[in-house]
């Protein structure tokens, strides 16, 4: 469709393409990666189309470049009895305690322990799980997973959370039955929570929730 054939007052016509990295024709500004660049710009008055400045072509196009990135995140995949976790390859990189024990990963995501969790390492006759206490602040085995990357997290919908770490250490953590055990949050608004008496209520990137 000709952008001639456009005819909305009061309206900013946009003409949108995907491209890869270049620098846009005749403005200089320079982008890295796949995004939404504006092409061209009109401003529309009454009946008439009368172009922007080159200025005000190079803003808003900035500003479209800034808002319009489309997200890569990969979100989490619901099982019968289980949701899996987009938490692969992230990494431990900041470890708090109050009266709970939050891992902060890389991607910003976040692991909060309310209730005492196993931590393993190896296999269990080997090595016997020790047991985290986040309300008694007894976790110093949890700082074995700082820098540690997130082989597998699975969200059972029992109430438990299963985490498995490259350093070979597992984090078990089950349902209680006088408040929420565990949370895990995302940027993008993902969040599951381990309800009292077991269960998990889940709530999604458009804010539904389900349990």
């Amino acid at each position: 469709m000709s952008l001639d054939s456009w005819d909305h007052c009061g309206a900013v016509l946009m003409w949108i393409r995907r491209r890869g990295s270049s620098p846009h024709p005749g403005t200089g500004v320079d982008h890295a990666g796949p995004c939404i660049e504006l092409s061209y710009v009109d401003v529309v008055h009454g009946r008439r189309r009368r172009p922007c400045g080159r200025a005000d072509r190079v803003a808003l196009e900035c500003r479209i470049r800034q808002s319009a990135v489309v997200s890569t995140e990969e979100s989490p995949v619901e099982h019968e009895d289980r949701w899996i976790l987009s938490l692969r390859g992230m990494s431990v990189t900041k470890i708090s305690l109050d009266f709970r024990l939050v891992l902060v990963l890389d991607s910003d995501w976040e692991i909060a322990l309310e209730a005492p969790a196993n931590l393993s390492h190896g296999t269990v006759h080997a090595n016997p799980s020790v047991l985290l206490k986040p309300k008694s602040q007894d976790v110093a085995a949890a700082l074995a997973l700082f820098g540690a990357k997130v082989l597998s997290a699975v969200a059972f919908k029992s109430g438990t959370l299963r985490l498995v770490f490259d350093t070979g250490h597992h984090l078990n953590c089950s349902s209680d039955p006088s408040f929420e055990a565990w949370q895990v949050t995302s940027p993008a608004g993902w969040r599951f929570v381990s309800l009292s008496g077991g269960g998990l209520a889940v709530w999604t990137r458009s804010g539904a929730s389900e349990s």
